[in-house]
């Protein structure tokens, strides 16, 4: 018999080790949580409708008939489900920046790592991964999905990006992406 892997966090534990606890900590019961409450919001606002509508194109004839039917019931759901309001969204931000000051700091101590242990392991691969979403590197979906270009999106989500990258941790999503995502 083999293993039973329940969640993300076992597939990274399986794949690279596990990651820092306190890191762990953070990822799990803010950051991810943050991240696509804010992605969610930008992409679920009236103004960009247009964005789903696009990504929605590359999948099936049923997908897209389906799409017709439960997209505004959808939308609704995930908006109730993930507290997704102009509040919620506004603090979420602070908190993300606040997170990537953090890391930001982590990656100045541990001279490009966030933990003591230094390199690019399991920590800094889940940070990533959970980031990217507020960082939009161009090799985020790596062509498994037909994302929209930051520039199709919102102003105010474009803003909250650039502030995003304009941290170290900011960088550091953006130049592991680049180098790593090849």
């Amino acid at each position: 018999g083999g293993k039973i892997i329940r969640d993300s966090w076992e597939i990274l534990e399986h794949a690279v080790g596990a990651p820092d606890p306190h890191w762990k900590q953070i990822a799990d019961q803010e950051l991810g949580i943050r991240v696509r409450q804010i992605a969610y919001h930008y992409l679920l606002t009236p103004d960009s409708k247009h964005l789903l509508d696009k990504m929605i194109q590359g999948a099936s004839l049923y997908e897209r008939a389906l799409w017709i039917f439960i997209r505004d019931k959808l939308m609704d759901g995930m908006r109730k489900l993930m507290a997704i309001t102009s509040k919620e969204v506004a603090a979420g931000e602070e908190r993300v920046l606040r997170i990537f000051e953090e890391a930001s700091e982590a990656l100045e101590t541990y001279d490009g790592a966030l933990q003591e242990q230094g390199g690019f392991g399991p920590t800094e691969l889940a940070f990533c991964s959970l980031a990217a979403i507020n960082i939009f590197p161009e090799q985020f979906s790596n062509g498994a999905v037909a994302l929209p270009v930051l520039e199709d999106f919102t102003s105010p989500f474009q803003a909250h990006v650039k502030r995003c990258r304009s941290t170290r941790a900011g960088q550091f999503v953006l130049d592991s992406y680049v180098q790593r995502r090849a």
